[in-house]
């Protein structure tokens, strides 16, 4: 280091931005390759494991832990079932692939830096430490720049509500995070968002023995989901077999997602033979069981997006608005 600017130099084979799913996947495959190759990874977190250190206490994989982290290092318990990592395995995961990478003598981990998107003509790419006053790394890179972070994931801790939130009702808005850590009951619940993420809130509340009736779930737009019964060990062949015919098959985007939810493969909130089909698609994945057990809350609300909360009414723009009260809470 050079202790008059704090300048750390740094050479690598590839500069790796992100210690997320996508970051150490990528490590993890090209380092199991080629017995050379050598990595720098930067993240601003200070620890490996992405969007899960921010991701809510009771939160889980909604697809089977097979499907999930690197292929060096196995992550379900037990292989023959649909086992769901909670965020704390998740984390002591990526912790131990963490280990194992610096262990090889192959790769430098940066925590708590952030990366400088460099200007055209810079020659090294620039690295900050953020908990250290002063400290830069500059690095060369032989190879590749690998910008792991594009995709962007954010979770409800990490951003602020889209809507307004007047002054004196702040304190009973609070991100999925907290229902975790709450200080105080409350006579009711209101879930705004309709989708893995809110229908968690749901369960979480139902599971923690909140009653049906005080539970209201704004469901702007309506979803597909797909069905979990097709991720376990025995099936996910099927499903990729069903998908790839489907989409052979029919032309009209509208008609693949008929033929698939004929096929058990998604399913829709409310089997309602009237309603429009959904128009949205993430690829949230439940069982029938969840789906089941969200039926009896006391109501669904479909006026849109939520625009505005007050002491007294949860406002749908130009859409219209419910009541709400100082002794509920808004999640």
């Amino acid at each position: 280091m050079n202790s008059n600017e704090g300048i750390v130099n740094l050479e690598t084979d590839y500069l790796v931005i992100g210690a997320g799913a996508a970051g150490m996947a990528f490590v993890d495959e090209v380092l199991s390759r080629c017995k050379t190759s050598t990595f720098v990874i930067s993240d601003q977190l200070a620890r490996p494991g992405g969007h899960w250190n921010h991701a809510y206490p009771f939160v889980t994989l909604h697809q089977g832990s097979y499907f999930y982290g690197v292929n060096s290092e196995v992550l379900e318990r037990d292989p023959r079932e649909i086992d769901l990592s909670s965020k704390h395995e998740m984390l002591a995961y990526y912790d131990k692939v963490m280990r194992k990478f610096l262990a090889s003598g192959r790769v430098t981990f940066l925590p708590q830096t952030s990366y400088q998107w460099r200007e055209d003509g810079d020659e090294d790419h620039v690295v900050k430490s953020i908990i250290l006053s002063g400290v830069t790394y500059h690095v060369t890179v032989r190879k590749k720049f690998v910008n792991a972070c594009a995709q962007q994931i954010k979770v409800p801790s990490t951003h602020v509500p889209s809507y307004q939130i007047d002054k004196d009702v702040r304190e009973n808005c609070v991100p999925i995070n907290e229902l975790g850590s709450l200080k105080r009951s409350y006579e009711e619940f209101v879930v705004i968002g309709n989708g893995k993420t809110g229908i968690d809130a749901v369960l979480y509340l139902l599971n923690q023995g909140v009653s049906p009736s005080s539970i209201r779930w704004v469901v702007s737009r309506e979803l597909w989901w797909y069905d979990r019964k097709w991720f376990g060990p025995s099936s996910a062949q099927d499903f990729i077999i069903e998908i790839i015919r489907v989409l052979g098959e029919e032309d009209d985007t509208g008609a693949i997602f008929r033929r698939l939810e004929d096929k058990g493969i998604l399913m829709r909130m409310q089997d309602d033979p009237d309603a429009e089909d959904p128009k949205l698609f993430r690829c949230a994945t439940i069982t029938k069981a969840e789906r089941d057990a969200v039926q009896n809350i006391k109501e669904f609300v479909r006026l849109g997006h939520v625009t505005r909360i007050t002491r007294d009414r949860i406002v749908f723009g130009d859409r219209g608005s419910i009541p709400t009260t100082a002794n509920t809470l808004h999640v």
